[in-house]
């Protein structure tokens, strides 16, 4: 499953790019943020995730999330 199917559209370059520098080992990206994930059946949900990437398989990441204020 690609992210583009989780994720809501307004926060795929959030993820995309901390996902990029998190593998890149660049030590100022955040290490938690707030995003949309997509929720067809009570609109859109604001949680706060945090991204880990994995050793392997290539190009996998642990994703922890709640619901923001949770």
């Amino acid at each position: 499953m690609g992210i583009e199917s989780v994720v809501h559209p307004d926060s795929l370059e959030t993820v995309i790019s901390a996902a990029k520098k998190r593998t890149l080992g660049d030590p100022e990206v955040l290490r938690t943020y707030i995003i949309f994930l997509k929720n067809n059946q009570n609109g859109n949900l604001r949680v706060c995730v945090s991204l880990y990437p994995l050793g392997k398989p290539s190009g996998t990441f642990l994703v922890l999330a709640e619901p923001e204020g949770g």
